[in-house]
């Protein structure tokens, strides 16, 4: 009965999370050059130092799930989003299972099996980029279970260790931040029997510890063998060579205690709220979500005979849970990087914040106060659920450009020729909307012609910005010519520590060897993209399932907020959730901790920087903001902002610049917003940082000022 209920209430949250949005979402970055590469036959089961993935021979199992979404589901991502599916649950189930053997409780178990789905902390927890991470987190968990069941028999189950034993090799030969989670059984045991109890379980089962540990010496001296056979791997490349070790293990334990922590027991679940208010609608998502955690619960609740609660082993759920969210997140602590932003690297820490939830619910499940625990677990899960379907539409949003891009692409590419793609969207070569490298390949797998290699230059439209990245970020332009296309090198700058480079060569390209690719707003029907230039009868399946369009469906339409007469932007609205500018003369998103929340900014890095937006005005004119994160200090420097063309005169209050757009200058449809703010070629070609611009009332000062006066 308990197994029934774990599974149920678990598939009742996973399929909340996806009864809004089917299977909309598709790939966004990893996703299309793994499929690029499998078209071309490469082996993506195994990594070995061989491959063309070479450098990831380190977790050579890491593709693997990839591997079997693509065999199973070739021309769709049908497979990638059952398999996504699958591990939540599983997820879900082997965590309920690990809490029920710690804390003894079904009911505590069914919903902290639940919490650990829906843990609001990391924003990559559904991506299908995700896959690999997902199914290394459900085999460590269910390795970690099996040992367990051996660990709390009174009998020997030594097979059911040797079992877990394997699926955490597998984890760990799939994505080595699985490694620190080894620990879990060992914390199972102590909040169950104590520490001394503990300690009598580390005698008495002494050699099914050991096989549970195997794994990860095994794991260890894999990679000091297979790491003398690659010249560099992943991990060697992203961890700073220079690095002092000290001083880095130092400053990850502070990032335990300074990012870690906070995102895990306040913060997520604070932007879990501030989602609620401000994305979606509450007379509609506030009643769903209320019904989906009650139903939840009194599931759980049906499991509540098989209880024996105890106070102590709450607490001991309350410190093995900070201890697993050390653990859990000390693998991303170490790499500055990474803890700048918040994609998988809170995934497995998350496992840690759950027990500790768990621990927070049981106080009041073991006081009997079951009204309380209920709301408690209302006021976690509600927050909790918003964070997922909001992250799960952020990423349909970015698949949907992408494949809008696709199709006009597809549906005029030249393979024989380079394809000038002029994008009147003024985003393709961002980090999420088709980085140079991954285009080729999607366009390959698309296509599906495995042996043809397709060569682009991408000019975003306005100002014809060249889009691809130079040093410091910086971008050069795209000039056509009588006969040729010249693609120019931005000019050399230069920095504190750092002298200006030489020149790069400009790009010359002559025009019988090019063709013009034009991407507008609106693409093509897919009918135009099937029928241009066909290939093969599966390319025309992977267009028609792949970049098929469908509008928001009514349910999530419902859940949605209407901000009305209102438009922000900014770069990133919640914490690495970021958006690819549909501008020129940025660069990409940067994050920082300010005023006790984390904040997008981005350089403009061109003389002028402009951001295409939409909005559908009523009234003749609107207030307008704007905030920077730095501005050049020199007291002669100058910067102005036009709306269409028009300039908007702005006076400075708290670092917030504010104007009024004048009358009649907002267009029904898409808008531009102009920067126009020279650039420092002796601080490296920046000019200013903005975190952010508005139009419009904020919708909650917008319903004061609506409100009568008394």
């Amino acid at each position: 009965m308990f197994f029934v209920c774990a599974t149920l209430c678990a598939a009742i949250a996973v399929a909340l999370i996806w009864a809004p949005f089917g299977f909309a979402m598709g790939g966004l970055i990893e996703e299309w050059g793994l499929l690029g590469l499998a078209n071309n036959g490469t082996n993506l089961w195994w990594i070995s130092p061989a491959s063309a993935l070479g450098a990831l021979a380190t977790r050579p199992l890491s593709i693997f799930p990839f591997a079997l979404a693509h065999v199973l589901s070739p021309n769709s991502f049908s497979a990638w989003h059952v398999l996504t599916i699958f591990e939540l649950i599983i997820k879900g189930v082997a965590a309920a299972y690990l809490i029920r053997q710690a804390v003894r409780s079904d009911l505590l178990a069914v919903l902290g099996g639940v919490i650990a789905i829906v843990y609001p902390a990391d924003t990559m927890t559904i991506a299908l980029r995700n896959l690999h991470i997902n199914f290394a987190m459900m085999l460590v968990l269910v390795g970690a279970s099996l040992n367990i069941a051996d660990l709390t028999c009174d009998r020997s189950r030594r097979l059911l260790s040797m079992l877990g034993a394997a699926s955490a090799l597998a984890a760990f030969l799939m994505y080595e931040a699985a490694l620190p989670l080894i620990i879990l059984p060992l914390m199972v045991v102590f909040i169950r029997f104590g520490t001394r109890g503990a300690l009598r379980n580390l005698r008495a089962k002494a050699a099914s510890h050991v096989i549970w540990f195997l794994p990860a010496v095994t794991y260890v001296v894999y990679v000091l063998i297979i790491k003398n056979y690659i010249p560099q791997s992943y991990q060697a490349s992203i961890f700073p060579s220079s690095a002092d070790a000290l001083a880095t293990i130092v400053n990850a334990l502070k990032a335990v205690f300074s990012i870690a922590y906070p995102r895990l027991l306040w913060d997520g679940w604070r932007d879990g709220v501030s989602m609620l208010l401000v994305e979606m609608s509450l007379h509609t998502a506030v009643p769903l979500l209320f019904a989906l955690t009650t139903v939840i619960w009194l599931v759980a609740w049906r499991c509540c005979a098989a209880s024996d609660p105890g106070g102590g082993r709450m607490v001991r759920a309350l410190i093995a849970g900070l201890i697993i969210m050390i653990a859990g997140y000390l693998p991303f602590a170490l790499l500055p990087s990474h803890q700048a932003i918040s994609q998988r690297t809170f995934l497995w820490a998350a496992i840690g914040a759950s027990f500790f939830t768990v621990g927070i619910l049981g106080l009041f499940v073991w006081r009997q106060r079951l009204v309380a625990a209920y709301l408690v677990f209302l006021t976690f899960m509600v927050p909790s659920l918003a964070f997922m379907l909001v992250q799960h539409d952020h990423y349909v949003e970015l698949s949907n450009n992408s494949k809008r891009a696709l199709r006009s692409i597809l549906a005029q590419v030249d393979p024989a020729k380079t394809n000038v793609v002029i994008d009147k969207t003024n985003s393709i070569g961002h980090t999420w909307n088709l980085l140079d490298g991954n285009m080729q390949l999607a366009i390959a797998y698309l296509r599906d012609t495995p042996q043809q290699i397709y060569l682009f230059e991408v000019c975003r439209a306005t100002g014809m910005e060249w889009a691809r990245s130079f040093p410091l970020a910086r971008h050069g332009d795209c000039r056509e010519e009588a006969i040729d296309w010249r693609f120019v090198a931005p000019v050399p700058v230069s920095g504190p520590g750092m002298p200006a480079l030489a020149s790069s060569d400009d790009l010359v390209l002559p025009k019988d060897q090019t063709h013009t690719v034009i991407v507008e707003r609106a693409p093509p029907p897919i009918e135009a993209v099937v029928n241009h230039d066909p290939t093969t009868p599966a390319s025309r399946k992977r267009v028609t399932n792949i970049l098929e369009i469908d509008p928001p469906s009514q349910l999530w339409r419902s859940l949605k907020s209407d901000r009305g007469e209102f438009f922000r932007w900014s770069f990133g609205d919640w914490w690495s959730l970021e958006k690819p500018t549909p501008g020129t003369g940025w660069r990409e998103a940067e994050w920082g901790y300010r005023g006790s929340s984390h904040t997008s900014s981005a350089w403009a890095n061109r003389d002028e920087a402009m951001i295409d937006f939409e909005f559908h005005p009523v009234k003749p004119s609107y207030p307008f903001r704007i905030r920077f994160s730095f501005i050049n200090p020199n007291g002669s420097y100058q910067f102005e902002v036009f709306i269409n063309g028009r300039k908007v005169d702005l006076l400075a209050s708290d670092g917030v610049y504010s104007g009024v757009i004048p009358p009649s200058v907002l267009r029904d449809g898409m808008n531009e917003f102009r920067l126009k703010a020279p650039v420092d070629p002796q601080n490296y070609g920046l000019s200013v940082m903005v975190d952010w611009f508005e139009i419009g009332e904020r919708p909650v000062v917008a319903l004061i000022k609506s409100l009568p006066l008394p």
